[in-house]
């Protein structure tokens, strides 16, 4: 049996599940419901504080098409884990000019399933100390 790290585990499903962010979550499901979505976002703080979960939980909404207030539905292609749109990255270990490469020409294709392709780039302070901001963008 796979070792999977409680924080996996017992991730956040869904907005209303997200505790002690209650701040950033207003925000989020703000921009959803008024559908102004901004084309970055920036999730920074401390170990421990949620900020993938929130970004995950932020790219399933953003496709959902059966989501309510802003919610996604958990239960449609868009909010499986395995949707082609919502791409992660570990920039900690991906950090080569051949990664840089290969997701410079991965941006140009369209969605499969949503409105939206998404790209969480996990740990990207280790990205910008080694590249210049401007050739990732």
């Amino acid at each position: 049996m796979a070792h999977l790290a409680l924080y996996r585990k017992y991730r956040p499903k869904g907005f209303d599940h997200l505790i002690g962010q209650d701040h950033i979550k207003k925000t989020l499901l703000n921009a959803l419901n008024q559908d102004s979505i901004s084309h970055a976002y920036v999730f920074s703080g401390p170990r421990g504080t949620g900020k993938t979960s929130s970004a995950k939980l932020f790219a399933k909404a953003v496709n959902c098409t059966s989501g309510v207030n802003g919610e996604p539905c958990g239960a449609c292609d868009i909010c499986s884990d395995n949707n082609p749109d919502i791409i992660e990255i570990d920039a900690a270990s991906n950090n080569g000019v051949d990664e840089i490469r290969e997701l410079r020409d991965k941006i140009g294709y369209t969605p499969v399933y949503g409105k939206y392709k998404v790209y969480i780039i996990d740990e990207v302070h280790m990205r910008a100390t080694r590249y210049s901001i401007t050739s990732f963008c």
